[in-house]
């Protein structure tokens, strides 16, 4: 599958990872896996540096943030990094990072893995 989704650190973490072609459905079921684990949840990464082509559109993006919207009723103080090195790509984290607003969460865009995750590991809440 070109997007996943892992639990990691007790399931205080998630990591969702896109290569190739990715589509708005699968980072959709992405944001809805978050469910299961929003007592746990503290940190995220969205890794999408080697997305080829994204095909979402605004109203998935839409629908994702609402997805997250109801998984920060109970993960309220979540850190989110997304590093998204191609100009779609970053243009669209950064829209939804404006359509999630309203979770409260921190997020920040980036455009590698490694300034994500140094600034994630400045920022994880334990």
């Amino acid at each position: 599958m070109p997007y996943s989704t892992e639990f990691v650190d007790n399931n205080r973490g998630v990591i969702h990872t896109g290569q190739g072609v990715v589509l708005g459905t699968e980072i959709l079921a992405g944001a809805i896996a978050l469910h299961a684990h929003a007592s746990t949840l503290r940190h995220g990464l969205v890794d999408l540096t080697d997305v080829e082509e994204l095909h979402i559109s605004t109203a998935e993006l839409q629908l994702i943030a609402a997805e997250n919207q109801k998984t920060s009723r109970i993960a309220t103080a979540v850190v989110v990094a997304v590093a998204a090195s191609g100009n779609l790509a970053y243009g669209l984290s950064r829209m939804w990072e404006v359509f999630a607003e309203s979770t409260g969460w921190v997020i920040n865009v980036t455009r590698s893995r490694v300034e994500a995750e140094a600034w994630l590991r400045l920022r994880k809440i334990r």
